[in-house]
């Protein structure tokens, strides 16, 4: 496995079992340390000059699609920008009984809502991070794979998991955070495949967590 790429054995079973799957890529400006080396690779997320990513499967939306007659990829959705909030839920529910109880209490009002006479947030989750998240992109909502009891820092890469996205959402009027309520393009890993915990999605989804732990604190 190359040391800045993603888990093959874990890309593999994705593929086997036709769930998406995807490439992601970052660039950094890097023109005055053309020979650095991976300490200056992980150094800072906010240096991040671009960021994208791939899905692989049968159909999907994209904002650029590939014009085969053409050889280039065509602007298809100008300008996204993800709903201020939304109605959907992505995260795996089955790490419930080992989240922290800030994180309890915003799922639990998103499934309990009915009883606040509100509309209960639908769920949707794939298991594959970037198709849950560009879902959450298109419709509004929040995507959520926060550390626990059990993983308590993370399960998701920060450098190329986690920063991409977080870049992408913020850049279409959303938020991206940590377990921590950190702004995740703020995140300095000390290594390069360091994990974390996120929280990112539509603006007012992610501050409703921000507040829940804010209070409890």
């Amino acid at each position: 496995m190359a040391e800045n790429g993603p888990n093959p054995s874990v890309q593999g079973e994705r593929v086997n079992t036709e769930i998406i799957t995807l490439t992601r890529f970052l660039t950094k400006q890097q023109a005055q340390h053309k020979d650095a080396t991976t300490d200056f690779t992980i150094h800072y997320v906010r240096c991040l000059s671009a960021v994208g990513y791939h899905l692989e499967m049968q159909q999907c939306q994209r904002g650029f699609t590939m014009d085969n007659a053409l050889g280039e990829f065509i602007l298809t959705h100008p300008n996204m920008k993800v709903p201020r909030n939304g109605a959907i839920y992505s995260v795996n529910e089955g790490n419930s009984l080992y989240w922290e109880e800030p994180v309890k209490q915003y799922f639990n009002g998103l499934k309990y809502a009915a009883e606040e006479g509100e509309n209960p947030y639908s769920a949707r989750y794939i298991g594959s991070m970037v198709a849950d998240a560009y879902r959450t992109l298109l419709y509004g909502g929040i995507f959520a794979y926060p550390a626990d009891k059990k993983s308590p820092k993370g399960k998701l890469r920060i450098l190329y998991e986690c920063a991409p996205m977080a870049m992408v959402f913020e850049n279409a009027g959303g938020q991206a955070v940590d377990s921590k309520m950190k702004r995740m393009m703020e995140i300095v890993p000390e290594h390069i495949h360091d994990r974390s915990g996120i929280f990112m999605g539509s603006y007012d989804e992610v501050q409703r967590v921000i507040d829940l732990f804010v209070k409890s604190a």
